[in-house]
């Protein structure tokens, strides 16, 4: 089957001895190739050894004929080195896709591998947060068994000091009043006297009462 694609503005056209002339240059010449007949009116065209060998016309026209069967030649020289290069690219192309999903493969177990490192760490990070919150709570409490020993600690030394105090004023308070009961003078006037001196006693005013 010829190619019955419309002719466009500047394309190449060959007209057979018949007149006819409706094809492309190269579709024309992949039909003679095979039918050497025109495709509409099935005019068989002239051998190469026929009586009419000489006619000018068909002498162009197989110049013609052999001219695009070189090119047709040449085309199909560029078109098998270009299904080569093609089949080269592709080859490349799969070799590199392959390679590109082993490393697909690769990166997401790292990223697997990262997660569950990542989640580690983060239980690891609770747990020391915990520990840390234990132990700040550990070192306030002990802060304040430190405070309340030292507080203690002064409650005591101010009772004792208390005690000691009033053990003093009780020893004071006994010896005046065994030093008011040996005194010569009687009791009213020992503590007349102790108040005319606003309970301060000169050396020698105390031998004299006492």
């Amino acid at each position: 089957v010829i190619c019955q694609h419309a002719l466009a503005v500047g394309d190449r056209t060959v007209t057979l001895p018949c007149g006819h002339s409706h094809w492309h240059e190269a579709c024309l010449l992949q039909w003679l190739v095979e039918q050497r007949s025109c495709p509409i009116c099935r005019a068989r065209l002239p051998g190469e050894g026929m009586e009419d060998s000489d006619d000018p016309e068909l002498a162009d026209l197989r110049a013609t004929r052999d001219m695009l069967q070189q090119r047709m030649a040449h085309f199909q020289e560029e078109r098998q080195g270009l299904e080569a290069r093609l089949q080269e690219i592709r080859d490349r192309l799969c070799a590199r896709m392959e390679e590109l999903e082993h490393e697909r493969f690769f990166l997401e177990l790292q990223v697997r591998r990262m997660g569950l490192q990542l989640a580690s760490f983060g239980t690891r990070l609770l747990r020391l947060h915990s520990e840390r919150m234990a132990l700040c709570a550990s070192i306030h409490f002990n802060e304040q068994l430190e405070n309340l020993g030292i507080l203690h600690t002064r409650i005591n030394v101010l009772e004792n000091g208390q005690q000691a105090e009033a053990i003093e004023e009780e020893a004071l308070l006994r010896r005046l009043r065994e030093a008011v009961l040996r005194a010569p003078l009687p009791a009213t006037e020992v503590f007349h006297t102790l108040a005319a001196g606003q309970g301060r006693l000169g050396e020698e005013e105390a031998k004299r009462v006492f």
